[in-house]
């Protein structure tokens, strides 16, 4: 990643992506997939088979299955799909068995994911603050509130 993609006229680039589990107590409860950041978004692409763990239980057919319906079903939109502009907090969160939770506030709903935020939080900051011209301020340790 280079800095031009935090510029306020780059084009949509992708900052990172974390193999995660979407964590919560709604019918989304973890969902293990791909956390992407963009430079104006945020995606959450969910990943119901695996092929590696596929093939390595059932051989090697079963893993070839598991990766064509995984292929299919990437063509489906992503769970999460927000703007960096509905952002209005940004966390650190550790718990007992998960040390590194990335906790999202965009509007009356919050997302976290499990080992998210020493992959992406420095860099989703950076987007709110440089690109969108947003405000965070710091609201504790490893925590921020975004206004604009």
């Amino acid at each position: 990643m280079n800095d031009d993609a935090f510029a306020t006229d780059a084009a949509e680039t992708e900052l990172g992506r974390k193999a995660t589990v979407l964590m919560g107590s709604n019918v989304l409860k973890n969902k293990r997939g791909q956390l992407l950041l963009t430079n104006d978004r945020i995606l959450f692409t969910d990943q119901r088979l695996d092929p590696t763990l596929a093939g390595g239980v059932g051989g090697a057919l079963a893993g070839a299955v598991a990766e064509g319906l995984q292929r299919m079903r990437k063509e489906k939109p992503p769970l999460m799909d927000v703007p960096l502009s509905d952002v209005t907090s940004v966390a650190h969160a550790k718990k007992t068995t998960v040390r590194d939770i990335l906790v999202i506030g965009a509007g009356d709903k919050e997302y976290r994911f499990s080992e998210g935020y020493e992959a992406l939080g420095a860099s989703l900051i950076r987007a709110l603050t440089e690109r969108h011209g947003r405000t965070a301020i710091e609201d504790g340790p490893g925590s921020w509130q975004v206004s604009d």
